[in-house]
């Protein structure tokens, strides 16, 4: 029964990810093809991260509330099917734009966070079940997809990306109906109240330090590999390896955490992500800013399940949920936003390459805390123990 949990929650991460991957990294394609300059299509994306930012919070306190996980699991990708189909209908301009593609970008947003909080509650009571095995399985099937749909859809039109969104995402259901209804339930920590999230802070504070970083790599590589001579093909060698890196990491993390502590994967993590974002500042040729991006298997590799596993293991059952739809609001949409604004500022005296000796800093300043945080929660569980 325990490895037939794991092989249906990856089925269902596997098929998520091909969903929710061939429609997210194709919309800006689609709008360009429709007319929309970068400027409206910044404007979405700032709106879109800020409502996945701000709609974590209530989703979070339901989840909480909630005593059957999996159906709000399958009700988010119910409501993701349709909602798909939105922008194919509606976007005679930008406001229609808009208001079409937040439904679907909520949902499936979401449903990263969810099946993240799901996964960690399963994996607390059940060791056979692997958070980092489960993302990479997902972070796989998203790469190939990618790759395979690109070529797809420039000679079959883009406007395939929703009805192909939909049907993954229907199989994705099916999938999902068929895990557990809810983690077995043991006798619960007790956080004290909802006043207790701001004893996470540090915690959610920390790992965004460190991750702000790496959402202004994912922005604006693309520009720093063009500002040193680099063409498309620098941009799919950077893009394949930090696609398929992590993986291995992701999956041998069990091996690693058995021969190392918490607390060093965390820093480890954290050192490499300080290294990488140093580089795109000091490396000056396209084909070694590409390579360099090889990084990825241990600043995210290693430091996403640390992480995760750190909120797990600190953060009260009770609690788990709300932190974790937060953590993920913040990695993935605050911190672009905030990253993105403080390129901008920082822009005004620097060049866009030195820009990002900040932020490595920021994340050394990150890595001090959440080794901070691990330790402290190493002493209480020692102390309890």
């Amino acid at each position: 029964m325990k490895a037939n949990t794991s092989l249906r929650l990856g089925i269902t991460y596997g098929l998520f990810y091909l969903a929710y991957m061939s429609l997210f990294p194709f919309q800006t394609i689609y709008l360009t093809e429709l007319g929309y300059d970068k400027s409206a299509i910044s404007v979405l994306t700032t709106c879109t991260a800020l409502g996945n930012f701000l709609i974590q919070f209530p989703l979070g306190q339901l989840s909480a509330k909630t005593h059957s996980p999996r159906k709000l699991l399958v009700l988010l990708m119910i409501g993701a099917i349709p909602t798909g189909f939105l922008m194919y209908l509606f976007h005679g301009n930008l406001a229609a734009v808009i208001l079409a593609v937040l439904p679907v970008t909520l949902l499936d947003f979401s449903l990263i966070g969810q099946l993240d909080s799901y996964t960690l509650a399963l994996q607390v009571r059940d060791p056979s079940v692997r958070y980092s095995i489960m993302r990479s399985v997902g972070g796989l099937t998203g790469a190939a997809a990618t790759m395979v749909l690109g070529s797809i859809y420039a000679s079959r039109g883009t406007g395939l990306m929703f009805p192909l969104h939909g049907s993954l995402m229907a199989l994705a259901v099916l999938a999902a109906l068929l895990l557990p209804k809810s983690p077995p339930v043991q006798t619960p920590q007790q956080s004290g109240g909802s006043g207790a999230l701001t004893a996470f802070l540090p915690l959610l504070l920390g790992g965004g330090l460190v991750f702000l970083g790496w959402r202004a790599i994912l922005t604006y590589l693309p520009v720093l590999l063009v500002e040193r001579g680099g063409s498309a093909a620098h941009q799919g060698l950077a893009m394949s390896l930090m696609s398929f890196s992590a993986m291995p990491v992701l999956m041998l993390y069990p091996v690693f955490r058995r021969k190392y502590s918490l607390r060093w994967l965390l820093c480890t993590g954290s050192a490499v992500m300080v290294l990488r974002l140093a580089l795109i500042s000091l490396i000056r040729t396209p084909e070694m800013l590409a390579v360099s991006q090889v990084l990825e298997s241990f600043s995210y590799g290693l430091l996403q399940p640390a992480i995760m596993e750190l909120m797990a293991q600190a953060v009260p059952d009770d609690l788990r949920p709300r932190v974790v739809a937060i953590w993920t609001g913040i990695q993935m949409a605050l911190c672009t936003v905030a990253a993105n604004l403080l390129v901008q500022l920082l822009c005004i005296r620097l060049s866009l390459a030195h820009s990002f000796y900040v932020f490595s800093a920021l994340a050394v300043l990150g890595l001090i805390i959440l080794t901070t945080v691990a330790s402290r929660n190493s002493e209480r569980r020692n102390s309890h123990a």
